[in-house]
C-alpha cells in the first residue's frame, strides 16, 4: 500500500525463510524469486546473494545440482564483488558440499580449505566448524584417520569455546568412531563418555542411547569381526600347509597362499598398516594420473 518495496523485499525474505525451515520448498521458492526481482530491479546487489543462495538450496534438496551449483557461482562471485567474505565462505561451503555429493573430493576439500581460512581470518568459529567437520569427511572417506581425527579435536575445541554442548557431543562421537577403528579404545571410551554425559545433561535420552551404542559397536563389534577374519584366514593357511605336506609339488600353490594369508590378516588386523597402503596406493594413483596427463 505504501509503495515501499524495500520493506517489502525484507518480508518475502523473512516469509521465504519460515517456509523453507517449515519444509515447504516450492512456496519458498516463489517468494525467493520476486525477492531476486526487486533486488535486480531496484539495484540492490547487496541483496541477491542470500535470495540467490537459498534458491539454491532448496535446487540441492531436489537434487538438481547442477543449477544449484550454477546459483551459488553467482552467489559467490556478487559476494566478491561486494567484498563479502562472509557470504564467500558460506557460498564456498555449500558448493564443496554439492561437489562432495558428487563424489569430486578434491575439489570439495580445496573449498573447504579456503573457507578455513576466510573463518579464521574473520574469526567466524562457526563457519570454521562447519570446514572442519567437513574435511574430516573426506579424510575419513579417504582412509586418513588420523588426520581426521585432528581435524574433529580442532572442531571439538571450537565448540567448547561457543558453548555448543549438542553439536560438541556429536563431534565426540564421530572421534569416538575413528578411535575405534584405530583400537584407540581407551580414548575412543572417554570421548564415547563424555558425549553421553552431555546428552543426558541436555536431557536427549535417544542420543545418550546412542552415544552407548556407539562405543558397544566400537570396542566389541569390530574385534569380534576380526576374530572371525583371522580364524578363516588362518585356515586357509592351513590348507596350504596341508598341500604342501601332501605333495611337495603343491608347494608352488599352497606356499603363496600361506604368504598371502599371513599378509592379508597382517593388514586387516592392523589399521594404521592399512591406512598406511591406502595412503601410498592414493598417491601412486595420483602420480599416474598426473603422467597421463603430462
Amino acid at each position: 500500500e505504501l509503495g515501499d518495496r524495500a520493506g517489502l523485499h525484507s518480508s518475502l525474505g523473512n516469509q521465504a525463510g519460515v517456509l523453507m525451515d517449515r519444509g515447504e520448498l516450492d512456496a519458498a521458492m516463489a517468494l525467493l524469486k520476486e525477492v531476486e526481482r526487486f533486488s535486480r530491479e531496484l539495484g540492490y546487489k547487496a541483496w541477491l546473494p542470500r535470495s540467490l543462495g537459498n534458491q539454491a538450496l532448496i535446487l540441492k534438496d531436489r537434487g538438481e545440482l547442477d543449477a544449484a551449483m550454477a546459483l551459488h557461482k553467482e552467489e559467490e562471485r556478487l559476494c566478491r564483488e561486494l567484498g563479502d567474505k562472509e557470504g564467500i565462505g558460506t557460498s564456498l561451503c555449500n558448493q564443496g558440499v554439492i561437489l562432495q555429493a558428487r563424489g569430486e573430493l578434491d575439489g570439495a576439500m580445496a573449498l573447504y580449505k579456503e573457507q578455513e581460512r576466510l573463518c579464521r581470518e574473520l574469526g567466524d568459529k562457526w563457519g570454521l566448524s562447519a570446514s572442519l567437520g567437513n574435511q574430516a569427511l573426506i579424510l575419513r572417506a579417504r582412509g586418513e584417520l588420523d588426520e581426521a581425527i585432528e581435524l574433529l579435536e580442532q572442531q571439538v575445541e571450537v565448540h567448547r569455546a561457543l558453548g555448543k554442548e549438542r553439536e560438541l557431543a556429536e563431534s565426540l562421537l564421530d572421534q569416538t568412531e575413528l578411535l575405534g577403528q584405530l583400537g584407540e579404545w581407551s580414548s575412543a571410551k572417554e570421548k564415547a563418555s563424555e558425549a553421553q554425559t552431555i546428552f543426558t545433561r541436555l536431557d536427549l535420552p535417544h542420543a545418550a542411547a546412542r552415544a552407548s551404542e556407539v562405543l558397544i559397536r566400537t570396542r566389541i563389534g569390530t574385534p569380534i569381526r576380526r576374530k572371525v577374519l583371522l580364524a578363516g584366514t588362518v585356515l586357509l593357511a592351513g590348507l596350504g600347509v596341508a598341500m604342501g605336506l601332501w605333495n611337495p609339488w603343491l608347494w608352488l600353490v599352497g606356499g603363496p597362499l600361506v604368504l598371502f594369508c599371513v599378509f592379508y590378516v597382517a593388514v586387516r588386523t592392523s589399521p594404521r598398516l592399512q591406512q598406511a597402503l591406502n595412503a601410498a596406493a592414493r598417491r601412486l594413483a595420483e602420480e599416474s594420473a598426473g603422467d597421463t596427463r603430462a
